[in-house]
């Protein structure tokens, strides 16, 4: 795999899981213990923010499409893929009715993949003649941070909560 399809594939399965996390927290956040201390909301405003991680990396494609020569196409192909993988991952990992803390562990597991792929993402964009797709990558991965350290919190909070 050369370079080019290397990066195609990498923002693909960023994409996919910004795309597969909003649908994990909009399905988890319905949990009764999620309601109590804010959490859903808490919830609700870090999908807002993949939503918009999301955004930008289609944007960044878009230009990377002009400017590199990426295939839009792979790209969605290899999001649509990914997202797919993290359904189904999901569900298993959570089974049908699923706790408020396995709930919340899951995503921290998933963050914890998204921070993965924002790494070799960063990594890569030093090879890249895109200052906007390197600053964004930076920012998106810092905000990826913080989103584990939020839910790893939650996840926290509702297992002290529940002795």
């Amino acid at each position: 795999m050369d370079k080019l399809q290397n990066l195609e594939k990498k923002i693909g399965e960023a994409i996919g899981l910004e795309k597969a996390s909003q649908a994990a927290v909009e399905k988890l956040s319905g949990k009764d213990q999620l309601d109590k201390d804010g959490i859903n909301d808490k919830l609700l405003t870090i999908r807002k923010q993949d939503k918009t991680h999301q955004r930008s990396l289609e944007e960044l494609s878009m230009d990377l499409s002009k400017s590199q020569g990426v295939s839009l196409g792979r790209i969605d192909e290899t999001a649509k893929k990914t997202e797919q993988k993290f359904s189904e991952i999901m569900e298993i990992y959570l089974g049908k009715d699923p706790d408020s803390s396995e709930a919340l562990e899951f995503l921290c597991l998933a963050e914890a993949g998204g921070i993965t792929h924002y790494e070799i993402l960063n990594g890569m964009a030093s090879e890249i003649k895109n200052e906007k797709f390197r600053i964004d990558v930076q920012r998106i991965l810092g905000e990826k941070k913080n989103h584990q350290q939020s839910y790893t919190e939650l996840a926290k909070q509702i297992a002290i909560g529940s002795r």
